[in-house]
């Protein structure tokens, strides 16, 4: 299982987790979901640099 779904089902029990561990999650979703924006950002430039050969 990826990490966003193994976010998506701790996400159920979140109000059962304290500030520090809600805090801890939010981070890594926000960590992860600017990896991969920065990843589609390069696989978008790779697949032009191969248009344009």
């Amino acid at each position: 299982i990826d990490f966003s779904k193994k976010i998506e089902i701790i996400s159920s029990f979140f109000i059962y987790l304290d500030t520090n561990e809600r805090k801890v999650i939010e981070y890594f979703e926000e960590r992860s979901s600017e990896y991969y924006r920065i990843l589609d950002n390069l696989n978008t430039r790779a697949e032009l640099k191969l248009e344009n050969i």
